[in-house]
């Protein structure tokens, strides 16, 4: 099954950019075509021949065009998002999907209590294991 030519027997078109497209999941039953975009028609053909899960073989082939929906609008920060360093940055990387602009606050923590940010800090709002571990220490 994972070791057959994807390339030879889908075809997508307009054809994506790439030289294999194909990509088949870990439990060999979902294939997937990364290089399509947002709210565009896609025809796609699958060859006879092509092998199932099951084992069983595509008896003639099959054409059908496809439309791809609209990317819903989402914004995030390309790292952490949570500290901006004082010195020799140039802001916080932002990525957006049809999204025209972006309002984030950004908000000064005191040196002092700098400590205390870090020590009480939640990334997610989930503690990490490194954080819990210290209260069953002996």
């Amino acid at each position: 099954m994972g070791t057959q030519a994807f390339d030879e027997l889908l075809t997508v078109e307009p054809a994506g950019s790439g030289e294999s497209g194909w990509t088949l999941s870990d439990d060999g039953k979902t294939l997937r075509y990364p290089f399509v975009e947002p709210a565009r028609d896609y025809t796609v053909s699958v060859a006879a021949g092509l092998l199932a899960a099951d084992g069983s073989r595509l008896a003639q082939s099959l054409k059908k065009t496809i439309h791809t929906g609209e990317l819903d609008p989402v914004a995030g920060f390309a790292s952490q998002g949570s500290v901006l360093p004082a010195r020799e940055s140039r802001g916080l990387p932002v990525v957006s999907v049809n999204v025209p602009e972006v309002d984030v606050e950004f908000l000064r923590v005191r040196e002092g209590e700098l400590p205390r940010f870090f020590a009480q800090f939640q990334r997610g709002g989930r503690r990490g294991g490194w954080e819990l571990d210290h209260d069953y220490d002996d």
